[in-house]
């Protein structure tokens, strides 16, 4: 908690100059600090509040990070469409931007949440259909 103590008056500090360049990357910082204590509300609210000053300063080079990392966020609470709809939006602003790091983390991470879904076994269901001709199982009645 003393890290993120120091972070809130770092970037506090940094606003009180009225400077906005690299402000949403401080942000950013003090957000994945209260995700890594658990404070997923708070960190959903900083990622929030560094996406508006992006939009409003027009300092679009971190905007691909920012919706990738909002969709970590959104994805480890459980909110696996909103997560991809994220991801695809910080692939589409690397791919403008032709940024490739921001592109492949993007590209990795929207490929996360289509593997979970994959990977997540399949309710069985029962098809009356024949199995004549099948080696495992038998047809003839007993």
């Amino acid at each position: 908690m003393e890290g993120i103590s120091l972070l809130r008056r770092g970037l506090s500090a940094h606003r009180a100059t009225g400077a906005e360049l690299w402000t949403p990357h401080h942000i950013t910082r003090l957000a994945m600090a209260c995700e890594i204590a658990g404070e997923f509300e708070e960190a959903a609210f900083l990622l929030d509040d560094a996406l508006k000053i992006i939009e409003r300063t027009g300092e679009r080079w971190l905007a691909a990070e920012l919706n990738r990392h909002k969709g970590q966020l959104l994805l480890r609470q459980g909110y696996t469409k909103a997560a991809e709809e994220l991801y695809r939006d910080a692939l589409s602003i690397a791919e403008e931007q032709v940024a490739k790091l921001w592109e492949l983390r993007a590209a990795v991470s929207l490929a996360r949440p289509v593997a979970i879904k994959a990977a997540a076994p399949k309710p069985t269901t029962f098809s009356p259909r024949s199995t004549a001709g099948s080696r495992k199982v038998s047809t003839r009645p007993i």
